[in-house]
């Protein structure tokens, strides 16, 4: 019998549940017009009594929770130090240390290190309590790698005011990082530079786009035509895959 599975995308800009059943995903998307953290919770709660998803069994849930703040260091660094001292190195420590969680990786040897809020723990632990909770990036690596990546493989993903770009080559991760945007042309030019400094430019593989949260499917079209215009990037397979943050969390249950 198949499962049937809760995939919960959430970030402090909105939320995306996506029910998994029959190999059929069905989504519901809603952004947070208020972001005062004590109404998170109402806003959550009304919102998935509205899809109907309440009324439903689940096999499965699993929570992708999306910031900009994260780093990925090796195993044997995290082994000598603890995640609140590596992640104010990279961030500053003006950050809560309770606040501060991580999640290993060990078919990569690497550890990622995220903020999370306090409320969206005590939410998922009340309202959804058999939930695996990740950070997104956790997930997106894994998705990653469910490809082949001998080849240059390549994953960007708009939010709405950043996107997070990852390189993978020769079944390595070469790369991980998250830049501000304001528009589709500064996409592409954080994208070309990485590439040129990569010395990746004019390679064969994959570039896949899917939409984070706060990011339609008409930027992500609009991102691939603009990119298809570059002879640069002619060796690249576009691919847009607005359900591979989804299937990603798919692997982690």
């Amino acid at each position: 019998m198949s499962s049937r599975q809760l995939a919960i995308e959430l970030s402090e800009v909105g939320v995306r549940f996506s029910e998994i059943s029959m190999g059929v995903i069905s989504t519901f998307e809603h952004l947070f017009k208020d972001r005062q953290e004590y109404k998170f919770r109402d806003v959550l709660d009304e919102f998935y009594a509205q899809t109907g998803l309440k009324e439903k069994d689940f096999d499965e849930y699993t929570l992708s929770w999306s910031a900009e703040r994260s780093t990925l260091v090796p195993s044997n660094i995290f082994g000598e130090s603890n995640p609140v001292e590596l992640f104010n190195l990279c961030f500053g420590k003006d950050i809560p240390a309770g606040t501060i969680d991580y999640n290993r990786i060990p078919e990569h040897g690497i550890v990622n290190i995220y903020q999370i809020p306090d409320w969206v723990k005590s939410y998922i632990v009340t309202r959804f309590p058999r939930t695996v909770l990740q950070h997104e990036n956790s997930h997106l690596i894994r998705g990653l790698f469910a490809d082949s990546t001998f080849r240059l493989a390549i994953l960007l993903i708009p939010y709405g005011t950043y996107f997070s770009l990852m390189m993978a080559k020769e079944n390595k991760l070469i790369y991980s990082s998250h830049f501000d945007y304001q528009s589709i042309e500064d996409v592409v030019y954080h994208l070309a530079f990485v590439l040129q400094q990569k010395e990746l430019m004019n390679q064969e593989g994959k570039l896949r786009i899917t939409q984070g949260i706060g990011s339609g499917s008409e930027f992500s079209e609009e991102l691939i035509n603009q990119l298809s215009k570059f002879p640069d990037l002619s060796k690249l397979t576009l691919l847009n895959d607005p359900h591979f943050i989804t299937n990603a969390q798919r692997l982690c249950v």
